[in-house]
């Protein structure tokens, strides 16, 4: 369990790095499970949303998760559009 000190010195680059260890471990107990976890999966969960019909909305809403400069800029050209709500925005820098 973190302590105080260490849950404030969390950087985008651990939280990165963090992340990318659990997302490997993910690959492991699939690659673990293999079979067993491929039965369980609906097919259409692998299938690309290329083609797939879908209702249209009056508005978009989204969130956007890291905001440094990249995400600042698409910030910029999504809040331009007519239509588009940003609900939200994380990032660890205020």
């Amino acid at each position: 369990m973190p302590t105080d000190k260490e849950s404030k010195d969390v950087s985008r680059r651990s939280f990165i790095q963090r992340t990318a260890l659990g997302g490997a471990g993910l690959l492991i107990a699939t690659d673990i499970l293999g079979p067993e976890l491929a039965a369980s999966t609906p097919k259409s969960a692998n299938a690309a949303m290329i083609g797939v019909p879908f209702e249209a909305r009056e508005r978009v809403r989204l969130g956007i998760i890291g905001v440094g400069g990249r995400g600042s800029s698409l910030l910029e050209d999504l809040l331009a559009i007519e239509k588009v709500e940003v609900k939200a925005i994380c990032d660890f820098v205020p």
